[in-house]
């Protein structure tokens, strides 16, 4: 009896603590729509020039959980003709496939290698598709200039039900930053829009995505 009664209790401790986490989750990523400030976005090319990215980096202000700055990095499909079938066939609306998203941790100075944010990551973690295939953001290399992250190297993995060994993965490198102009914030602006339109089923779709996608745009500065 008094075991059982432990065992409820630890489970109500378990469902609060749980709820508190997607709270703090849900108001990180209201944060990020509506505050997150866009540091860089770089252009780059995989396949021999066949496909047109970019890179974008955003940092979330006041993440409630750990000591440091935390950057959400985007790798996102060009909305050119020389980009993925799926960018192309989305016609400028949000493209469910163009865009993996993920949160990294900066916790030094000018640190190049940052942690990825499994657990407590602030918001929707997205995916790309490439050739057919599934990847997400794995890992990212940094360079600073003027105490601002540029992505130097960002590695995406395979996703699914393989062992990491031969999960496949593509490294790409960036181009320098493009000025932060109106050009600049129209792909940051797409890019997001994409991460917030796909949740997979497990997501909590009461917070996933936000309804209206012009406002989130226009309030990420």
């Amino acid at each position: 009896m008094f075991q059982n009664a432990s065992i409820s209790s630890a489970g109500r401790a378990t469902s609060r603590l749980g709820l508190c986490v997607v709270v703090c989750i849900a108001a990180a990523s209201f944060v990020h729509g509506h505050e997150a400030k866009l540091l860089n976005v770089q252009p780059a090319t995989i396949k021999d020039g066949e496909i047109s990215l970019y890179g974008v980096i955003r940092e979330i202000p006041n993440y409630p959980f750990g000591e440091g700055t935390v950057l959400a990095v985007k790798v996102t499909a060009s909305d050119s003709d020389a980009t993925t079938e799926s960018r192309r066939n989305a016609q400028g609306a949000p493209c469910v496939f163009c865009t993996t998203m993920h949160y990294f941790l900066v916790t030094k100075e000018n640190e190049d290698r940052p942690e990825i944010l499994y657990r407590t990551a602030p918001g929707p973690v997205t995916y790309i598709h490439i050739d057919n295939k599934e990847y997400m953001v794995g890992s990212v290399d940094l360079g600073w200039k003027d105490d601002k992250p540029q992505l130097e190297k960002v590695t995406l993995l395979q996703t699914g039900f393989v062992p990491p060994l031969f999960k496949r993965r593509i490294h790409i490198r960036f181009d320098a930053p493009i000025e932060v102009t109106a050009e600049a914030d129209k792909i940051a602006d797409m890019a997001l829009r994409d991460a917030f339109h796909y949740m997979r089923p497990t997501t909590l779709r009461k917070v996933f995505p936000p309804g209206n996608f012009e406002e989130i745009a226009a309030g990420s500065e």
